[in-house]
């Protein structure tokens, strides 16, 4: 197993010619290690992003050598120099396109002192979703009402095939509601967006089912998991 090896030679293990024991040697010592050092991946990005790069941490159990960009394995994006040494490295990676990110360090990618090479990590997935503007009705990302303005907007984050009904309205008032239909090819997810100032509540109903209040001046997000399908939203006031 792994540890310190001792080396040594007791006396009286042999005798000479004339019958004397030898002495004692002195005591040669060396670490046995054939463990090959571990290594973890995270990121403070968490499971979806809307903008890169993303950056990654990258822990070894172990101090270790010869960390490089040929270790790395990453689907759907690009990373930069690796920086980093003994057994903390860090690297950004850049989405290439609306997807998974996928991010592991390869088996051998590293050298620990007694010539072991790395394992495999952890994979981290990591969906990429251009926040591009879709707006289910004509001119309503801007929303006008006597207690001040409002914004809201729809993000499509995993599957949006298009919406079946808009609305030719500049504005909203207060107590008003405005609907749309869209569907989505595939079970997935959507985002809302919205901000206001003044005091009226901003309400955004998806299926019926209220799904968010804005009522403060700060951004607010909310995600919400979809079957595929047809689904009805509102915004009142």
């Amino acid at each position: 197993q792994d540890g310190l090896v001792t080396v040594d030679v007791p006396a009286d293990l042999a005798k000479d010619v004339g019958s004397n024991g030898n002495l004692a040697s002195n005591k040669f010592y060396f670490n046995y290690d054939k463990t090959k050092p571990t290594v973890t991946i995270s990121s403070d990005s968490g499971s979806y992003i809307e903008s890169g790069p993303i950056p990654i941490q990258v822990k070894f159990n172990e101090v270790v050598t010869g960390f490089n960009s040929s270790g790395v394995s990453v689907t759907n994006g690009t990373f930069s120099a690796i920086t980093g040494s003994d057994t903390l490295y860090s690297l950004s990676i850049s989405p290439t396109q609306y997807g998974n990110v996928i991010v592991k360090i390869l088996a051998d990618a590293a050298t620990d002192s007694a010539g072991n090479t790395s394992t495999v990590s952890n994979q981290l997935n990591i969906f990429y979703s251009t926040p591009s503007f879709v707006d289910p009705f004509n001119n309503l990302d801007r929303w006008k009402n006597t207690s001040g303005s409002q914004e809201a907007w729809i993000i499509d984050t995993y599957g949006y095939s298009g919406n079946s009904a808009r609305s030719n309205v500049s504005g909203i008032g207060v107590g008003d509601t405005l609907k749309a239909t869209f569907g989505l090819a595939s079970d997935g997810k959507m985002s809302f967006y919205g901000k206001k100032s003044g005091t009226t509540e901003l309400k955004f109903t998806l299926d019926g089912t209220v799904k968010a209040t804005i009522t403060s001046e700060n951004w607010s997000k909310q995600t919400f998991n979809l079957d595929a399908g047809t689904h009805d939203f509102m915004f009142s006031t």
